[in-house]
């Protein structure tokens, strides 16, 4: 944020652009480069995602459909038609309601196979926007205080989001508190016993939150693995750090035999060995720059770049085309 160009020379009295160091710049130059940054900032945040709305709009389609399909051929209350399409779509099943037609029961199975497949794909695609917008910024490496920070928030939702459900047929329903909390954990985990009778109110209420319950459990139990995984990454580069440099590490890093190791090779056997990235990827890479290093210099130029896109017009710029696979 707020600028890396540095003025010298004849630009030394140019006005401050986006790469001034901080220090350099005006009170005025400061208020500008934060208000562009902020509107810059502001529309990343809302502008239209393409993917987000039509994945919303599948989820509410599916759903009104399948549930006006369901009254129909069922003869559900249109409450009640709902309620069982989101036992179906959370894998909750409590049996309460179940078809009793032909129809039914082949609808059930076709909405279970697209409900598990297309909806939830979709529903993914609406969570990891999500994601994306609440952690917008320069990505940051991974750290076991962060990781277990964002591990503790997760498992703060699963528990709010259960307490609430427990809270709510607690004094609705006038179960105890035990009971209340059973109710919470298996609708939420999807185990959905459905040995605890509740009322029509709270039927209406869980129509709606067992979407929310069971969504949480799944995020929060998925950010356990991925802390877990980041925590294991985390210590095995701290473990490889550790070892500083050694004769032994100068020699496995030295591809081209000749004592010495340049920055490019410390560089990349660093990262991979590092777990920040993957060799496969590295290769192909290195592949696509050796492409264009036609005289093996070790530097590519807008010359070597013209000569060989001239020589293959079917790369048409994306350097995709040509990779070995």
């Amino acid at each position: 944020m707020f600028g890396r160009q540095v003025r010298v020379g004849a630009n030394a009295n140019a006005p401050a652009t986006e790469k001034t160091p901080l220090s350099e710049q005006t009170s005025e130059e400061l208020r500008k480069n934060l208000q562009r940054d902020i509107s810059y900032e502001t529309k990343s945040i809302f502008k239209f995602q393409p993917s987000v709305a039509g994945s919303v709009v599948v989820v509410v389609l599916f759903l009104g459909l399948s549930t006006l399909a369901f009254v129909n051929i069922e003869g559900f209350s249109r409450r009640d038609a709902f309620y069982y399409c989101c036992t179906l779509l959370t894998t909750v099943g409590y049996g309460d309601l179940a078809p009793v037609t032909n129809a039914g029961k082949a609808l059930t199975m076709v909405y279970i196979l697209l409900g598990l497949t297309l909806v939830t794909t979709c529903i993914g695609t609406i969570v990891s926007e999500g994601a994306n917008i609440a952690t917008a910024g320069p990505p940051k490496l991974p750290t076991v205080k962060r990781e277990l920070m964002s591990l503790s928030l997760a498992l703060l939702l699963v528990l709010l989001v259960n307490c609430i459900g427990a809270g709510w047929v607690i004094y609705i329903d006038g179960v105890s508190v035990l009971d209340g909390f059973y109710w919470a954990l298996i609708t939420s985990s999807s185990v959905g016993f459905g040995d605890i009778e509740t009322s029509e109110l709270t039927r209406t209420f869980n129509s709606c939150y067992m979407l929310l319950a069971v969504g949480s459990v799944a995020f929060g139990l998925g950010k356990l693995v991925e802390v877990m995984c980041n925590i294991g990454k985390v210590r095995r580069i701290e473990k490889f750090c550790s070892r500083g440099v050694t004769n032994e590490l100068i020699t496995e890093i030295d591809e081209s035999g000749d004592g010495a190791v340049s920055r490019l090779e410390f560089a990349s056997y660093m990262l991979v060995a590092s777990g920040k990235l993957n060799q496969g990827d590295l290769n192909e890479v290195m592949a696509l720059f050796d492409q264009y290093d036609l005289d093996g210099s070790g530097t590519i130029d807008q010359d070597d770049v013209a000569l060989v896109n001239k020589r293959n017009p079917n790369r048409s710029g994306d350097p995709r085309v040509g990779l070995p696979q």
